[in-house]
């Protein structure tokens, strides 16, 4: 019997509704979402070994958490409603993972301190709160 471990901060229903997109897209669909992604003037395609896919997503990793601000332990808002996951528009938790991808393992937790919820999230899903005037 083969066991499947899911990606660090991923779900068995994220990765259904991820197969299912994919499943779904039509064929136009694809090589429109692949063009914009080699227009996008921010990206670059690169060949590299298998192997070395671990310590890439590590830099990836490093590198959007200095350039979006975001570290480990800094309290974030929801933005958007995530009802399959019983979450609310600016309901507060605690980044706890940065995750490859530019993904961020959010933890919430209720009044006691016993978490309810913990998932990955987009920056464009949550704001970072900030406990001190802007400088």
């Amino acid at each position: 019997m083969t066991h499947n471990e899911m990606p660090p901060g991923w779900t068995e229903e994220e990765i259904r509704k991820l197969a299912e997109y994919y499943d779904n897209q039509t064929e136009e669909e694809a090589i429109a979402e692949a063009e914009a992604a080699y227009a996008d003037p921010n990206n670059c395609v690169v060949l590299v070994p298998k192997e070395l896919m671990p310590e890439i997503h590590v830099l990836l990793a490093q590198y959007y958490s200095r350039k979006e601000l975001r570290n480990v332990s800094d309290a974030v808002a929801l933005a958007v409603d995530l009802p399959e996951h019983h979450l609310a528009k600016g309901q507060v938790g605690t980044i706890i993972e940065i995750l490859p991808h530019n993904v961020y393992k959010v933890e919430f937790k209720d009044a006691g301190g016993k978490t309810y919820s913990t998932l990955p999230l987009k920056p464009d899903q949550f704001l970072i709160l900030h406990h001190e005037p802007a400088a």
